[in-house]
Formats: C-alpha cells, structure tokens, sequence
C-alpha cells in the first residue's frame, strides 16, 4: 500500500463522524467519503490500470474518486469539466487512458497511446499545464513527492496546530493549489470546504460558504483574495473563524497583506512558493508587518520540504523529494537528477527567498501558469491569422490584470477568433481584449516589437 493511501485511511479511521468534504450542496462525514471511494475502488480494480482521468464537477463523488485513485494505486489526471475536446484528446493521448470519471460514473474511453501502464506505477498523479509549444505539458507526481509535501504542509506553523479545522479550496482539482487543501485537510482529520460554484463570477456567494462553515484556514491565490476584499462583509466581523490564509499560485503583493489586515487584524498568513513540478509547494513564509517594508514579500527560507533551494545566475533552482522526474513521455526534460530549473527570478536576503518575476514570457494569471507562447500558437492556428502576439497587462503591484491579443489578419472578427480560440484552449487562457490589425510593429531586428504593443 503507497504511504499516501495509509494516510488516508488512518484519518479516516480516527475521525468517521468529522465532515470530510463540504459544498453549498452536501456534506458527507469521513465514513460516508471513503464508502463511495471503497465501491469505486472496487470498480476499479476491474476495469484496467492506466491513468484514470477525473473531469467532474466537485462533488462527494469526485471527491471520493479520487480518494479511491489513491487506495488502488491508480494516478489520477483531474482535468476542467468545459476542457476543450481538442485538449482532453491530448491528455488521452498523453496518458493512455482508458478510463474517465465523469458525472459521477466512470465510462471507457478509446487508449491511443502506446504508453506502457507500468509507467505510472509510483504515480500518484498527472497535472497538465500550459505548453510553450500550444501542446500542454504532463507532470507526473509520485507518491514519494506528495508524501513529502504532505509532511512538509502538516507540520508548517500555524497549520500543525490546528485541530477539526474547516479548510477552505476554491482552486479546480485540475489546478495544483488544491493539492494543498486537499491533503492537508484529509490526512489531517480536517473537513475540506469546496467551492462548487464560478467562484470568479460568484465570489459573494463563496463568503456564504465560508460564513456557514466556519472557515478557519483559507488556501486560495492572490487574485480570489482580492476579489473578496471588494465585498466588505469579508473581515473579522462577519467571519469572525477565519484565522490563516495559505497564499500560493501567483505573486503576492503588499498591497494585499495590508488590505487583509485591515479586514482582519489577527489574521496569519502564509507566502508559499512552488511550480507543479515539485509538488504544490517547496516553501513558505510567515508574514509579518515588518516584511511590509520592502518591494516583495519573501516566499520561504533557503531551506524548506526537504527541498535543496539555490538560487544560480539569477534563476531558482530545486532539488530533492518533491521535485519530478521529467514530463510525460519526456523523462528527464527539464529536470537532470531531480534538479529543476524554475524559470522563476528570485534572490536571498536576510534568509529568507524572494521571488522577483520570470526570466521567460511564462505569466501567472488567476492562479493559472500560463505560457503566452502557447496562446500564440493556437492563434496562428486558425485561417486567416498571419502572425499574433499575447501580452499581460499589469497592474501597479505587478500583478495580471488580464491578457491581450494583437492579430496581424484580414476580414477576421474578434468574436469568430474568440470562438475558434475556445475550442482549443481553456476559458481562462482566452485574451480579454483581441486587437485585428494589418501588421504588428517589429524591432530593426525584425522580431515583433512586444513593447511597442499597447
């Protein structure tokens, strides 16, 4: 049995009566949860052993999908539930998958990949992120990855000392933050408070959640955080449960540390850092006023998860158990003995980590990674683009506002390129302003001139 599956049940084991999982829907206790994963469990061991793929809403159903991936020692790839078809047929491909979890019940689906299912052994699963080429990447995480970081999580202050604490995820599953939510609150006893509904356009009705359950820890990216702060009955005195919020994602500003505090001045938070491909999270920092001070906000120590952190020529560099092997059917690329370059800017100082911004045109947007390049790609797809450009407008701390596209075509509406943009690529990745022009400036080098693109 993989230790993440003995982790598992020994929580379930010492709390059945606990609330497990939770939405505006249904709550289901620990014994009710790992019920309906034990059945699907069992329906499982039936049907093959490649990757399952997990595309449902959240629902108890998935959420014990999951759980029951982890107890048979099947990966598991949770994908979007309005993923393109375009999209999940590469993530088919990729994997080899010859199952999906959908709407509650698991249905066939046709294997085209010639990828040995001995492969995903010690995988306990498959995230895919944005690709610079437009294809999307997959990065396998092994079961010795995810136990490290749950370690690591368990015990980071103040979390460790929680006990039966509601544990708030608004990120999709296919979304690696809500590793963080996930594991910390069901290894741990705790009761993981899911938003069920577009928490980007329902943000209001997340804070009904979180005033119902009681909340306590928040796990959430920068970019929600914000978007709560526009409602004024986010602070103290309206959740008045709401101790600590887990940051991760995206960079988080100054601006919104004190924002937060002055909605809830006892309030700790905590400034993880980490890409996909080691496991969620690698360190952390707890923040404090005098850390106020300076331009960034510090993500961790040198030193964090029993993770190696240097920083060389500049770049951020991991080493250790929670950094992968390599990408799907690339073993190795990008990673050389457990030894990831990051691609993220950072320094020390003082002790502690700092991440400044990207040495590529790789961007953080609502929490997602995003490759500009993919974009691009997928807009020169379509019939009649000759040539394309995204870029990300920034707001003073820095932070995407939201992503911008110039098209060098002809006779071409936004509206049909917005169309033919999202059957390829997710909603989040679509630009929120597309601009058609004849032809996009370029540099005496003849490259296209991005900063002259406004």
């Amino acid at each position: 049995m993989n230790p993440i599956a003995k982790r598992l049940l020994s929580a379930a084991s010492k709390y059945p009566d606990v609330t497990a999982y939770r939405t505006s829907m249904r709550s289901v206790s620990y014994s009710e949860l790992f019920g309906i994963a034990d059945r699907l469990s069992t329906d499982l061991n039936l049907k093959g052993t490649s990757p399952v793929i997990i595309k449902s809403r959240k629902t108890p159903e998935t959420a014990a999908c999951i759980i029951a991936c982890v107890l048979s020692g099947r990966a598991y790839v949770p994908v979007a539930p309005d993923i393109p078809a375009v999209r999940l047929d590469t993530v088919i491909s990729r994997t080899g998958s010859e199952l999906m979890f959908d709407d509650g019940s698991f249905i066939s689906v046709t294997k085209s990949s010639d990828t040995p299912d001995d492969t995903f052994e010690d995988t306990a699963y498959i995230i895919f992120t944005s690709g610079s080429t437009g294809i999307p990447k997959g990065v396998p995480i092994s079961y010795g990855n995810l136990d490290n970081f749950i370690t690591w999580i368990s015990g980071l202050c103040p979390l460790e000392s929680y006990r039966n604490t509601a544990v708030f995820n608004h990120a999709s599953f296919s979304f690696d933050l809500s590793v963080a939510a996930m594991y910390y609150a069901w290894c741990g006893g705790h009761t993981l408070v899911d938003a069920d509904t577009n928490v980007l356009s329902d943000y209001t009705g997340i804070l009904d959640i979180f005033g119902k359950a009681c909340v306590e820890v928040a796990v959430m990216t920068p970019t929600f955080a914000n978007l709560c702060l526009l409602d004024r009955s986010f602070c103290a005195a309206v959740l008045p449960s709401l101790r600590c919020i887990y940051f991760c994602g995206e960079q988080l500003t100054v601006r919104t540390v004190e924002r937060l505090w002055a909605a809830f001045p006892d309030l700790r938070i905590i400034n993880a850092y980490g890409p996909t491909e080691a496991t969620s999270a690698v360190c952390a920092a707890n923040i404090t006023p005098d850390m106020l001070t300076k331009p960034y906000l510090p993500i961790g120590t040198a030193n964090g998860n029993a993770v190696d952190i240097s920083v060389e020529n500049g770049e951020i560099v991991l080493r250790g158990a929670s950094v992968f092997r390599g990408y799907l059917g690339e073993e190795k690329a990008g990673c050389d003995a457990n030894r990831y370059r990051t691609g993220d800017l950072g320094y020390t100082e003082g002790g502690y980590l700092y991440c400044t911004g990207r040495i590529d045109d790789q961007v953080k947007y609502k929490g997602y990674r995003i490759e500009l390049s993919d974009i691009e790609n997928n807009l020169n797809l379509i019939p009649g683009v000759r040539q394309s450009a995204v870029t990300a407008v920034r707001d003073v701390q820095g932070q995407v506002r939201y992503l911008k596209a110039f098209i060098a075509a002809e006779a071409l509406e936004t509206e049909a390129i917005r169309a033919a943009l999202k059957e390829t690529l997710p909603e989040y990745m679509i630009p929120k302003i597309i601009t058609v022009t004849d032809k996009l400036p370029v540099t005496v080098n003849g490259k296209t001139d991005r900063k002259a693109l406004t």
